[in-house]
């Protein structure tokens, strides 16, 4: 394990959801003591939860909703639906899970919350041409109720759909409920001649702005506004 502590230099931290593997409070503190500077986005519909926990620590925190943006330079930041294994929200319409397109320089990153298929995801995912995906694979259930996300099969079906130029699988064999392992992934990426990465624990990635031909391009979203709740 590391020292949360020990993790310096960070600028942001995303959280995804509200859900324990996601959001740990007691990992999320020391990393905001080591790193004064730091911000923190998540769904808004959970921002006043965190706010809570953090208290007197959480003076740089912001909010997204699916369908919306945060732009915090040299970042923008956009929510996507995250279905677990449906689309939470608020009483007000807040996300309370999200994945993320993260837009910088001539970079785009999907960062893919724990999440099963739904109607708008790749539709959602194709507005940018991207250039790596990371994407969850523990598997058609966890021991949390109700809650889904993609198996191996599924992650490198998603990755070739939204043409991303490289993806890199996360969180297998990571939990203890999960015994995933990346073989099926790894398979079903190269049958469908998808680009992939394994990465070891603190592996460093280098990579240029490269893109699919195939890749959508950005469509205009709106930016964030804190006194609504936006979504599809």
């Amino acid at each position: 394990m590391v020292d949360p502590l020990s993790l310096t230099d960070i600028d942001y931290v995303l959280l995804s959801g509200a859900f324990p593997d996601r959001y740990d409070i007691d990992t999320l503190l020391p990393i905001r003591a080591a790193n004064p500077q730091l911000r923190i986005g998540m769904p808004a519909g959970i921002e006043s939860q965190v706010e809570d926990a953090m208290g007197s620590s959480a003076a740089h925190l912001f909010g997204i909703n699916a369908g919306t943006y945060v732009e915090m330079a040299p970042f923008t930041f956009h929510g996507i639906n995250s279905a677990t294994p449906k689309i939470y929200r608020d009483e007000s319409g807040n996300s309370k899970a999200l994945s993320y397109v993260i837009n910088f320089g001539p970079f785009s990153i999907f960062y893919g919350s724990e999440t099963i298929w739904h109607t708008n995801l790749i539709k959602e995912a194709r507005r940018w041409p991207i250039n790596l995906a990371i994407l969850p694979i523990i598997g058609e259930e966890s021991l949390m109720e109700g809650s889904k996300s993609f198996n191996g099969f599924q992650a490198a079906t998603f990755a070739k759909a939204i043409s991303t130029s490289l993806v890199i699988p996360s969180s297998y064999q990571t939990l203890d409920h999960s015994d995933v392992t990346s073989h099926e992934f790894a398979t079903c990426c190269e049958r469908l001649e998808q680009r992939y990465r394994l990465l070891q624990h603190g592996q460093r990635l280098t990579m240029g702005p490269v893109t699919d031909p195939s890749a959508g391009k950005a469509t205009d979203t709106q930016p964030y506004q804190k006194q609504y709740g936006l979504g599809y």
